[in-house]
C-alpha cells in the first residue's frame, strides 16, 4: 500500500508553478482506461502539437477556447493519462468525467483561482463514487469510504481539523497519489512535453464516447 502523506508533497509551498495555478485556476485529472492519445477525441478537442508544461498550456489558453495538456505516466494498474487544464473548468463537467472513466477510473481535482472552491472527484466506469468541495459538500455513490483514507493522508474532514489552504490541497494531493498511484511533482507540472488540446466549443460539447 501507498503510504504518502501531505507530508510528502510540501513542495506545493514553494512551486511557483502551482501558486499560479492556484492563483488563475487549474484542473488536474488522472484517468486509466483511456489511451492519452485518445484523450482529445474523447474531450471533443484538437491536437495542437506538443509544449512544455504548465507554462505551455497557459499560453495556449490565452488564444480563446478550453485547452489542456495530457500526458502518460506510469500508476497503479498500468499508464494513465494526466490531463492538466489551466482553469477549473475541465474538471466541473460531469460528462467529462463520466466519459474519460468508463472501463476505468478517474480521480480529479481543481481549483478556481485563489476562490474559495476547490473540488475533488473520484469516478469509476462512468460512476460518481465521490465528490467534495474541500473541505465539505459530499456527493455521489460511497463518499464516506474516503473519509479513512482522507484522515490518512492529512485531509481536514473533522470540525476541529483546520488548517491553510496550501496544507490541504498537499493533503488532497497526496488523496489522488493513493487511488491512482501517480506521483505529481514540479518535474511533471514544468518539464514534461503535453500534448496540447484545444476546444473552440468547449470541452465535453461534442466528446466522443471513450473507447
Amino acid at each position: 500500500m501507498n503510504p504518502v502523506t501531505a507530508a510528502d508533497h510540501g513542495w506545493i509551498h514553494t512551486s511557483d508553478t502551482f501558486r499560479l495555478g492556484w492563483e488563475i485556476g487549474y484542473a488536474l485529472i488522472l484517468a486509466r482506461g483511456v489511451a492519452y492519445d485518445q484523450v482529445p477525441r474523447v474531450l471533443g478537442g484538437e491536437p495542437c502539437g506538443t509544449g512544455r508544461g504548465f507554462d505551455a498550456i497557459v499560453g495556449l489558453t490565452l488564444d480563446g477556447g478550453d485547452t489542456a495538456g495530457v500526458v502518460a505516466v506510469p500508476g497503479d494498474g498500468g499508464d494513465w493519462a494526466v490531463i492538466l487544464g489551466c482553469t477549473d473548468v475541465l474538471a466541473m463537467r460531469p460528462r467529462v468525467l463520466r466519459t474519460l472513466s468508463t472501463g476505468g477510473r478517474v480521480v480529479a481535482h481543481s481549483g478556481n483561482g485563489g476562490k474559495p472552491m476547490d473540488f475533488f472527484h473520484w469516478y469509476e466506469d462512468g460512476e460518481c463514487r465521490a465528490e467534495f468541495e474541500c473541505p465539505g459538500g459530499w456527493d455521489g455513490s460511497a463518499p464516506d469510504s474516503l473519509l479513512p483514507l482522507m484522515r490518512e493522508v492529512g485531509c481536514a474532514v473533522d470540525e476541529d481539523h483546520e488548517q491553510d489552504y496550501l496544507t490541504e490541497k498537499a493533503a488532497v494531493v497526496a488523496l489522488a497519489e493513493r487511488l491512482t498511484g501517480v506521483r505529481l511533482t514540479e518535474e511533471l507540472l514544468c518539464d514534461t512535453d503535453y500534448l496540447l488540446i484545444r476546444s473552440r466549443e468547449g470541452f465535453g460539447d461534442g466528446s466522443a464516447d471513450a473507447p
